[in-house]
C-alpha cells in the first residue's frame, strides 16, 4: 500500500501470497508431508542464494566461482544422506537427554536456531540455539554434565573464537557435539564426539550444516520413540476464528 516493491518466495502455486506479491518466487519443493519443514526451509535457503548470485557485482571472477561450487552442493547433500548412519548413533546419544545447548558463530548462528527447532518439534527436547559467544551471559549457569551442547564448527574466520567457547564449555562438564568439516583434525582434541559434513566454501556452509541437524534431531526424535511427521500439538495449517 505504501509503494514498496515485494517479492514472495513460495513453495504453493495459487496461494494468497503470489496474488499479492508483485514477484513471486517458486521454490518448487514438491509437497512437505511431515509438519516440520525440512526440504522447504533448504529450498528457501537456495532461493536466498541464487537471487544474490543474480545481483550484479564488480567481482565476476567471484561470482562464477561461487556458482560452481553451489552446483556441487546437491552432491554434498546426498554424501550426508549416505552416511546417515552416523547421524543416527548422533541422534540415540542425544535422545537421552532432555535438554541441550546449540551453539555457532557467524553465518552458522541461524542454522543452530533452525537445529534447534526441530529438536523441540519432533524429539520433544527443550533445546536453545545461541551465538557462542553469547552463552556465557547467562545460559553458561545452565551447563553440567547433563546439558550437552552441539557446536557447529565451520572451517572461517570464526572458527578460532569458537574454539574458545568449545574448551569453556568443555571445563563445565557439558558432552560436546562438534559438527565439523571432513579434514579437520584439531577439532578432535576439543570435542567429545565429531561428527563430520562434507568441507564447503564457507558460504555455503549452512545448506549441509542445516540437513546434518534435520538428521540428528530425526533420530533423536526416533530414539525417543516419537512421531516424527505429525509432532504433538502441530499442525501445517492454523486457522484463527
Amino acid at each position: 500500500k505504501k509503494g514498496c516493491g515485494t517479492m514472495a518466495i513460495t513453495n504453493v502455486v495459487g496461494s494468497s501470497v503470489t496474488r499479492i506479491a508483485e514477484q513471486v518466487f517458486f521454490t518448487g519443493a514438491g509437497p512437505e508431508i511431515g509438519v516440520p519443514a525440512t526440504k522447504s526451509f533448504l529450498a528457501q535457503l537456495m532461493a536466498f542464494y541464487l537471487l544474490t548470485l543474480s545481483l550484479k557485482v564488480t567481482d565476476t571472477h567471484l561470482q562464477e566461482s561461487l556458482i560452481a561450487d553451489l552446483r556441487l552442493l546437491p552432491g554434498m547433500v546426498q554424501s550426508i544422506l549416505d552416511r546417515e548412519a552416523e547421524f543416527a548413533e548422533c541422534g540415540r546419544f542425544l535422545a537421552e537427554y532432555e535438554e541441550m545447548f546449540l551453539v555457532a558463530r557467524g553465518i552458522n548462528y541461524p542454522v543452530v536456531l533452525e537445529g534447534a527447532l526441530k529438536l523441540q518439534e519432533v524429539a520433544y527436547i527443550h533445546a536453545s540455539g545461541y551465538a557462542a559467544g553469547e552463552l556465557k551471559h547467562g545460559p553458561f549457569a545452565l551447563l553440567t554434565h547433563r546439558y550437552p551442547v552441539i557446536a557447529v564448527a565451520a572451517r572461517d574466520n570464526t572458527y578460532e573464537t569458537l574454539m574458545a567457547n568449545i574448551k569453556e564449555i568443555k571445563a563445565r562438564e557439558s558432552p560436546v557435539i562438534a559438527l565439523a568439516e571432513e579434514g579437520d583434525r584439531d577439532i578432535d582434541k576439543y570435542a567429545d564426539r565429531v561428527v563430520r559434513v562434507p568441507a564447503v566454501t564457507p558460504l555455503f556452509s549452512p545448506v549441509v550444516n542445516s540437513v546434518a541437524l534435520q538428521l540428528i534431531a530425526y533420530y533423536a526424535a526416533r530414539g525417543r520413540g516419537c512421531e516424527v511427521d505429525m509432532p504433538r500439538n502441530l499442525a501445517k495449517s492454523v486457522t484463527v476464528e
